[in-house]
């Protein structure tokens, strides 16, 4: 063809992108674009899809000038395609400016913002998008698909936000797209994650043509949920009505084998994975680990670990939670540098295991190391990591560094305040635990037992009736005094400070009582 116009190249980009031939493409418009050849709203349609495929971030921000300096952006094709590209290759705030860009909005653009928060864990941006598009559309029922709903389960799941999940259910039940097998796994899922294992199975017996990915999905529920019966029952019936298990179906019926406390159902369902040939599988493999470290069996746990081909730092953790659990710090740490080794970049699960270890040892000089390691990698201020390192110096006994290591914490939670005022009490600063619990109290910070039970023990070390007296009360607005935790405490409160009769009746009106 002597002088291909910009219908013939579109049509040569779309025939390779269509065959999957994306770098070629590619190569094709840059040639169209070196001939003269002006792209028009289908072309770049096309390769916006083209950049999206490959994750070319910065072709694709090229291409994005070039729209915008040809005055294509208010085609509704073309800026769809440019949220879908930003929102695979991680950037989501400029999709959203795509987004709010876009004059018009057709349901691809709606969905694929809905779900490019989803899918990054940005889950009240997703309700939030939600929300405008009902506020806006003129009719939002024809803007929205089973991926909408999908999206929103997901989103819905993330946030345990059970009652707006019930509202979207019934208007999936209106729209008569519960039957559909992405949006009832995705109710599943939520309902699974919310804690309504009923409500989960409800929607699982309703549908009409289950698929394998709907059966996983109700035995993750259950494993989720703690009935490892009930999700062993499944996983029989699912071979009755003729599918066969995948590695899906044995990472979930490994963690419910895992709750059942009895080792048997797990080496029988080990072997079941040998046999379907899902050894060397991450995830089947990890789940191995994590089963074998619940059970104490570290041989059984690093022989599943080695059998994995291609480990990932979850399979890493698991194992350095398993030595952990077992009391086993110098294995851990063996684990640690492999994994550092296969330049596998640690996360707060790492950390939070190793520091477990090491407490359980009270190694000082390798808690330290790490705790040089964390900062390294800006974990100190992760919520987890950070009350693992305080819980590691309460238990050395050097509060100085447990205290300048629970400043930096993001946003500190019970488990931070409770750990904190422990090791002050534990190590006989009365006062400076006593000091912390008014401090969490003053933050609005609703204390459990564990954080009564430190800050009433500080107050029995310093023999202080008047500070025992303003806990009980504080206890008893909260609701804890039948706590035999607190309970206890406060009995012992009470006999240190000389209060004999006060203590007496209290231990009499408890109605559980320990040793």
């Amino acid at each position: 063809m002597p002088h291909p116009n910009v219908i013939t190249w579109t049509k040569l980009i779309s025939r390779n992108a269509k065959a999957g031939f994306y770098t070629e493409a590619l190569s094709y418009f840059s040639d169209m674009r070196r001939v003269g050849v002006e792209p028009n709203e289908t072309t770049f349609s096309v390769i916006v899809g083209v950049c999206s495929q490959l994750s070319c971030v910065d072709a694709g921000m090229s291409l994005h000038c070039l729209v915008l300096k040809k005055g294509f952006l208010r085609q509704l094709f073309v800026s769809s395609g440019l949220i879908t590209m930003y929102s695979k290759s991680d950037s989501v705030g400029k999709a959203r400016s795509v987004f709010d860009e876009m004059v018009d909005k057709d349901a691809v653009s709606w969905n694929s913002m809905i779900s490019a928060y989803s899918q990054k864990g940005l889950y009240s941006e997703a309700l939030n998008v939600l929300l405008l598009m009902l506020k806006n559309a003129a009719d939002w029922k024809l803007l929205v698909n089973k991926f909408t709903f999908a999206s929103i389960f997901k989103a819905c799941a993330g946030l345990g936000w059970i009652r707006i999940g019930k509202t979207v259910h019934s208007c999936v039940i209106q729209l008569s797209v519960d039957s559909d097998c992405v949006v009832s796994g995705s109710m599943i899922d939520m309902y699974s994650k919310c804690g309504s294992i009923d409500e989960a199975r409800r929607v699982f017996d309703r549908m009409e043509n289950r698929d394998l990915v709907a059966w996983n999905g109700m035995i993750t529920g259950y494993s989720l949920n703690y009935f490892g019966e009930e999700a062993i029952k499944l996983y029989y019936q699912l071979q009755l009505k003729g599918f066969v298990p995948n590695g899906t179906t044995f990472s979930s019926i490994l963690k419910a084998s895992t709750c059942m406390l009895d080792s048997s159902a797990g080496r029988y369902f080990h072997a079941k994975v040998l046999k379907f040939g899902f050894l060397s599988d991450v995830f089947v493999g990890t789940a191995l680990v994590d089963m074998y470290s619940k059970y104490f069996d570290m041989v059984g746990a690093e022989g599943a670990f080695q059998e994995i081909t291609e480990r990932n730092l979850v399979s890493f953790n698991a194992l350095i939670t398993g030595y952990s659990l077992a009391g086993k710090y110098e294995e851990a740490l063996g684990i640690y540098v492999n994994l550092l080794a296969q330049n596998l970049r640690p996360d707060c699960f790492t950390f939070t295991g190793l520091f477990s270890a090491v407490s359980q040892s009270s190694n000082f000089q390798e808690g330290t190391q790490l705790h040089a390691h964390c900062l390294k990698f800006g974990l100190d201020a992760d919520i987890t990591v950070g009350n693992s390192i305080v819980t590691f110096y309460s238990k050395c006994g050097f509060m100085d560094s447990a205290l300048k290591s629970f400043e930096p914490v993001t946003r500190p939670n019970i488990v931070s305040w409770a750990g904190i005022i422990s090791g002050l009490a534990q190590n006989g600063d009365s006062e400076k635990a006593i000091e912390y619990f008014c401090k969490m109290h003053k933050l609005s910070v609703r204390p459990d037992e564990f954080s009564f039970s430190s800050a009433l023990k500080a107050v029995a070390n310093s023999a202080s009736a008047k500070h025992g007296r303003h806990i009980h009360t504080f206890v008893m607005k909260i609701g804890l005094e039948t706590n035999i935790l607190v309970g206890s405490a406060l009995v012992d409160v009470y006999s240190k400070c000389g209060m004999v009769e006060d203590s007496f009746r209290f231990f009499n009106e408890m109605p559980e009582k320990n040793v």
